[in-house]
C-alpha cells in the first residue's frame, strides 16, 4: 500500500470524524498587538503537492476493502484536478500568499512577504522558525491542511474547499499573538472553526468539475480569496472594535492600488436593495411572491463583495471591477436548514453618479433560473 493511499485513507477517516474533531484553542489578536511601527512578515505557505477531492463514496459502506477502493478513486481524481489547475497557471501556495498580502494591506497593515524553510516530517510540515530573520518582529504563517474540492452529497455540488491554520508570532517566535483555523467549502462540525461562507459557483458532478479547467481554477482562486479575507477580518476585529486603524496604517492602506477611476474612488461600503420577482418554476417554495431585501457591498481596490442574509439564510457574491467601472458579481447562497441545496446568483451592472445599478438572476445549481432581480446601491454616507 503506498504512502499516498494511506494518506487518503486517513483523509476519509478524518472526514467521517469531523463531528467530534476540534482545532487547537483559538488565540484572538489583541487590539494593540500590531502597532504603527510594526511590519507583518508574511511567510509564503509551503507548496501544495496534494489536492483533496472528497465526496461520499459507496465503497465506504463496505469496510476496509471498500475504503481502499474509495481512497484510490478519490486520490486519482484529486491528482487530475491538481494537474488541471496547475496547467491554468494557478499555484495554490503563491495565490494564497498574494491574497493574504492584498487583504492585509487593504486592512491597513504593512506587509513584507518572505520565503521560509518548511520541514517535512513524515508528511507533517512545520516552519523552521530558527532560520527566520531576527529583525522580523511580527511573523504570520499560514499552513494549508486541505486544498481542493468537497461535495457533501453523492450527487455532487463540488465546492472549492480549503482548511488552513493561521498563526502570528511575536519577535521571540514563541508567543502566539494570533492563532485561528479557517474553513470554507467543507461541512465541518465542532467548535473552534472559523467558517467562511462558500462563494464558489459549485459543480454538479466530478465530470462538470474537470470539463472546463479555467472555471475550475477560477473557482479555487475564489475559495482562496475567501480564506484570506476570513483570516484578515478575524485578525483585525479587535483592533477595529477598539477604535479603528492607527494613522500609519491608514497611510499604508491609502497606498493600495486604487480602482479604475482614481478621481472618484469606489472604495467603501455601498448599501441598498435587491428586488426580485415572483418565483418562476412550479416547485413548492416557502415564498413564491416578489420580495425586496437590504444588501451591503464592500469595495476594496478592484474587488467587490456583496452580502445579504438573516437568521434563515446567507448569500455572498464577489467580483472584480473592470476599467469601465462595470462589475459582475457571482456567488451563491443557502438556507441554514438546507446548506446542501444552495442556489447560484449572478448580478451585473455599473457604477455611475455615486450609484451602482444592475440586474441578474437567482438559479439552481443546474443553471435553471427561478427569479429575475434588480439591484440598486449607493455609497454609505457613514
Amino acid at each position: 500500500m503506498t504512502t499516498r493511499l494511506c494518506n487518503w485513507l486517513l483523509l476519509i477517516a478524518a472526514a467521517l470524524l469531523t463531528a467530534c474533531a476540534a482545532p487547537t484553542p483559538k488565540v484572538n489578536l489583541a487590539a494593540d498587538a500590531i502597532g504603527p511601527a510594526h511590519v507583518i512578515t508574511l511567510i509564503k505557505p509551503p507548496e501544495v503537492k496534494t489536492f483533496t477531492i472528497y465526496a461520499p463514496h459507496v465503497g465506504m459502506a463496505f469496510g476496509a476493502i471498500g475504503g481502499l477502493v474509495a481512497g484510490a478513486h478519490m486520490a486519482s481524481r484529486a491528482d487530475t484536478v491538481r494537474q488541471l489547475v496547475v496547467a491554468q497557471k494557478l499555484n495554490a501556495a503563491d495565490t494564497l500568499a498574494d491574497a493574504l498580502a492584498r487583504e492585509l494591506r487593504a486592512s491597513g497593515y504593512q506587509v513584507n512577504i518572505q520565503a521560509g524553510r518548511w520541514l517535512d516530517t513524515n508528511g507533517n510540515l512545520t516552519l523552521d522558525v530558527a532560520k527566520l530573520d531576527a529583525s522580523w518582529d511580527r511573523v504570520l504563517y499560514v499552513q494549508p491542511a486541505i486544498v481542493g474540492f468537497w461535495a457533501n452529497g453523492l450527487s455532487g455540488n463540488y465546492q472549492p474547499a480549503l482548511r488552513v491554520r493561521a498563526m502570528l508570532t511575536a519577535a521571540d517566535r514563541k508567543t502566539l499573538l494570533y492563532d485561528g483555523h479557517h474553513v470554507t467549502g467543507i461541512d465541518i462540525k465542532g467548535d473552534g472553526w472559523i467558517i467562511a461562507p462558500s462563494v464558489g459557483e459549485g459543480f454538479a458532478s466530478y465530470e462538470a468539475l474537470i470539463a472546463r479547467p479555467p472555471a475550475t481554477a477560477a473557482s479555487l482562486r475564489q475559495g482562496i480569496d475567501l480564506i484570506a479575507r476570513s483570516v484578515v477580518r478575524d485578525m483585525a476585529r479587535a483592533r477595529d472594535a477598539a477604535g479603528g486603524r492607527p494613522a500609519a496604517a491608514i497611510a499604508a492602506a491609502a497606498a493600495v492600488t486604487p480602482t479604475a477611476t482614481p478621481a472618484q474612488p469606489l472604495n467603501g461600503i455601498w448599501t441598498g436593495t435587491l428586488r426580485c420577482g415572483a418565483y418562476m418554476l412550479r416547485h413548492k417554495v416557502d415564498n413564491p411572491n416578489p420580495w425586496t431585501v437590504p444588501v451591503s457591498m464592500r469595495v476594496e481596490g478592484p474587488r467587490a463583495t456583496m452580502e445579504r442574509g438573516d437568521a434563515n439564510y446567507q448569500e455572498t457574491l464577489a467580483g472584480a471591477i473592470a476599467a469601465d467601472q462595470s462589475l459582475t458579481l457571482r456567488g451563491q447562497g443557502a438556507l441554514y436548514r438546507s446548506t446542501t441545496q444552495p442556489w447560484k446568483t449572478t448580478m451585473a451592472g455599473a457604477f455611475a453618479g455615486g450609484k451602482f445599478t444592475g440586474s441578474g438572476t437567482l438559479a439552481g445549481m443546474d443553471g435553471t433560473v427561478f427569479r429575475e432581480c434588480k439591484l440598486e446601491l449607493a455609497r454609505d454616507a457613514r
